[in-house]
């Protein structure tokens, strides 16, 4: 995990979150062990606060039509005369077309082509078969897969990070074998996902993309 160590000159270790960035205050002596485990024993509440950030300055960023995201990392948008065209971390606009629209059509294009990529890793890795693939615009899932075992995924859900994606993929794959949530079935999520049950709550903070494209 990425931090700035800082001298301080309190008793204890402390924890600051800014910005999207954490920031750790430690006395003067304080071993790197030391440091080292007490971020560990924080680490639920590490990353529930920067995902809380990173999230609550992404609603205000695309409410106002400046920033997305792409894989879980901000993507900034320029209006210009040209087409729609995403280059080093910053996706480029037409101007003369509603930006909403852009990100939609952008997101879907990556979409098709990475989640289904994913798909079939995933598929071989596991021995788990689908199939047919295809995108959905889907408000409320991730992703569903059918008795005839036809996977669809959340065209947002390449906006999630990484590990995230491959979770709702690992999911879905799951339900090829059983159509349920059953033990079995969560059993089979967990041999694959071991955290499983980490990322089911992580993914919950990104309902509301959903709401926003």
């Amino acid at each position: 995990m990425e931090y700035t160590l800082k001298k301080s000159k309190g008793k204890h270790i402390a924890l600051v979150i800014k910005d999207g960035k954490l920031t750790v205050r430690v006395p003067h002596g304080t071993t790197q062990s030391s440091i080292d485990q007490f971020i560990q024993q924080k680490i639920d509440w590490i990353n529930h606060n920067l995902e809380k950030t990173k999230l609550s300055n992404f609603s205000q960023h695309v409410l106002e039509y400046n920033q997305t995201f792409l894989n879980g990392n901000l993507v900034n948008i320029v209006a210009m005369d040209t087409g729609l065209e995403y280059k080093f971390g910053i996706l480029y606009i037409n101007k003369n077309y509603t930006t909403k629209s852009q990100i939609i059509r952008w997101a879907k294009d990556i979409a098709n082509n990475t989640l289904r990529m994913e798909l079939d890793r995933l598929s071989q890795f596991t021995g788990l078969n689908y199939t047919k693939f295809s995108l959905t615009s889907a408000r409320t899932k991730w992703g569903s897969c059918d008795t005839k075992n036809r996977i669809m995924l959340n065209f947002r859900l390449i906006m999630l990070p990484q590990i995230l994606q491959t979770y709702v993929i690992l999911h879905e794959l799951c339900h090829t074998k059983h159509h349920n949530h059953s033990t079995d079935f969560w059993k089979q999520v967990q041999s694959f996902c071991p955290n499983y049950k980490q990322l089911k709550q992580e993914i919950k903070k990104w309902s509301q993309i959903n709401k926003l494209y």
